[in-house]
């Protein structure tokens, strides 16, 4: 059956091209220009942001003025921090952003407008002048010149990355500070378009959230492929009005606001902004003109674009949601995000596709990167060892050496993992099982996957091998299981640890598979909530093997983290089994860890 597909473009895309488009990008941009400004004219008798005539020279006297007497109060203005020290500031949207960043390490400014707008609305409300807007006027001020310095930031980062003399498009940006392939470009459009292409697409709408004209690198690409393509630059672009603002008109405040006869408080509305151009109904046509499928590329999903993405993914058409991920920390906020969108939960279990099967976004920051590198980032974390080295088992106090710091894979191993690597599957719980945890698996058998993944990615193998015996060759940097110190020290939450009985929490429903929620099956990974190092399923779905022995006086290894079968007590943290290293079973599975210099 035909289906049309959706593009939902958001920041991510533009910085997966290597453009640096971040609210942060901008305001650190600001300050190092404004710095700049400062001490060249500093020594003359002008003040920042005029030339020796007196007359504006840049943009920088609405925002901030230098106190004088604190300038003399510091010895020496060195850098940006001591510079922030001297001003007084003139916006005081601009003061609200630095104090977020300061707080949070990064700033959502259009969230940060509304915060604002809300605190003006409770106290514009108590009021019994009504006729005093002076507060809404001064926000709506301060954030009109926050909105044109962005514009004009974005337009100086698109000419230095896209385009040539003649204001065109280029098909080779350059990107600061990076040695990059000569066809890195080239290669990236080839890496998204696997990933948006589909051959039973019927149509295509590319929805863009953002200004910058990336996109178009992808539009004449699929039409050459006989597809019908429109791009909606749904908040407008830099050569014309921008939309910047607020978009969520669902939650309360929103609808508090509303009720007020005063427009002040609603000029930023993004709705209402949509009214002013054809795109939105051209928008709205597609979506309820057939069944469609949404990718999403670098959108966060946030509720600054609610009101937008609810039509979008609930109210529509919509058949399936195809979320792409920068980091882990995207897509954990992301999952958020988007179940926050659905006022029908039931639609967004039906449409989202399993987190496990999200992808990482093709990135330019990624394309120089080994396939080792992005193996490593997407799939393992990496643990610092004990301060002391030593650790001591829960069960029985025995101590154990952690000597180095060590990655562990985030995911048990699955059927699609195994099959790819060794060719076969020998798991019981087949049935729509390629992101469930491989099973019925030895210790021997998992120790041979480990080597053949070393020799996929180039390490040194830390097996060695023979008919009769596997000896260890522990400088070696290849895969291979964990050992159980390792093992317990990372499913405890390493040095976050807050000492839980089941990996990551008190209450075992909330991170396990066991008896009494699995339907006496193995589940997809990664479907439960991780511990606090972001590891998933170190207690239950499947009895994971370790590297140990027993004991000196017996061969039989380790297995840790209990399994679908299982009850609570089985799944702690603590709890200890042992196994022959030939026999397998329908609950035994394994993760992976390696030591990288």
């Amino acid at each position: 059956m035909a289906i049309n597909r959706i593009i939902l473009i958001g920041n991510g895309f533009d910085l997966a091209h290597g453009l640096k488009t971040k609210y942060e990008h901008f305001i650190n941009d600001f300050w190092e220009r404004a710095f700049e400004d400062y001490t060249t004219n500093r020594d003359k008798d002008t003040s920042v942001g005029k030339d020796s005539e007196g007359k504006n020279r840049t943009n920088f006297d609405p925002f901030f003025k230098i106190a004088k007497e604190k300038e003399k109060g510091i010895h020496e203005i060195s850098d940006i921090t001591n510079f922030k020290q001297i001003i007084t500031y003139e916006n005081k949207f601009l003061e609200k952003i630095e104090g977020d960043i300061r707080a949070k390490n990064w700033c959502n400014i259009e969230k940060l407008y509304f915060d604002e707008l809300v605190r003006c609305y409770e106290k514009y409300k108590t009021r019994k002048d009504r006729n005093d807007t002076s507060q809404i006027d001064k926000l709506n001020r301060d954030f009109d010149g926050i909105e044109n310095g962005l514009r004009q930031y974005l337009e100086e980062e698109v000419r230095k990355e896209y385009k040539n003399e003649e204001n065109e498009i280029i098909r080779k940006p350059l990107i600061r500070g990076n040695a990059v392939n000569p066809d890195f470009l080239s290669g990236l459009q080839d890496e998204f378009e696997k990933e948006i292409w589909r051959k039973d697409v019927n149509e295509y709408l590319i929805l863009t959230c953002n200004y910058t004209k990336t996109v178009e690198l992808y539009k004449n690409r699929i039409e050459a492929k006989g597809k019908k393509v429109e791009v909606i630059y749904i908040h407008g672009q830099l050569e014309a009005d921008i939309i910047f603002g607020y978009g969520d008109e669902y939650c309360e405040e929103s609808k508090e606001i509303e009720k007020l006869d005063e427009n002040k408080f609603q000029q930023k509305v993004k709705q209402i902004k949509y009214a002013e151009t054809s795109d939105y109904m051209t928008f709205d046509k597609f979506i309820t003109n057939g069944i469609y499928d949404v990718v999403v590329l670098g959108h966060s999903c946030g509720n600054t674009d609610r009101t937008l993405l609810r039509r979008l993914l609930e109210m529509g058409n919509c058949k399936t949601i195809i979320p792409y991920f920068y980091d882990d920390k995207d897509k954990e906020e992301k999952k958020y995000n988007i179940y926050r969108i659905f006022d029908d939960k039931q639609k967004f279990q039906e449409r989202i596709i399993p987190v496990k099967q999200w992808r990482l976004i093709p990135c330019i920051d990624r394309l120089n990167k080994s396939p080792l590198a992005l193996l490593l980032e997407s799939s393992f974390k990496k643990i610092e060892r004990p301060t002391t080295s030593k650790y001591k088992l829960l069960d029985n106090n025995t101590e154990k050496d952690i000597k180095q710091n060590f990655f562990i894979g985030k995911y048990q191993v699955t059927q699609q993992q195994w099959q790819e690597i060794m060719g076969n599957n020998p798991s019981y719980f087949q049935a729509n099982g390629a992101n469930k945890p491989v099973e019925q698996v030895s210790w021997y058998d998992c120790v041979e996957f480990c080597n053949k993944l070393s020799e996929k990615y180039n390490l040194e193998k830390y097996y060695n091998i023979t008919k009769n015996d596997v000896k260890f060759n522990v400088v070696a940097n290849g895969f291979r299981l964990p050992t159980e110190a390792e093992w317990e020290y990372a499913a405890k939450g390493g040095d976050k640890s807050k000492n839980h009985p089941y990996s990551g929490s008190n209450h075992i429903d909330d991170v396990a598979w066991y008896t009494e929620n699995s339907d006496s099956s193995t589940h997809e990974v990664g479907t439960k909530q991780p511990n606090e190092l972001g590891i998933h399923d170190m207690s239950g779905n499947v009895w994971e093997w370790c590297e140990d022995e027993y004991s000196k006086r017996s061969s039989y290894r380790v297995l840790r983290g209990g399994g679908w079968s299982d009850g609570a007590q089985g799944c702690r943290v603590s709890d200890r089994l042992i196994y022959s290293p030939d026999n397998r079973g329908n609950f035994i599975g394994f993760r992976l860890a390696l030591v990288l210099s």
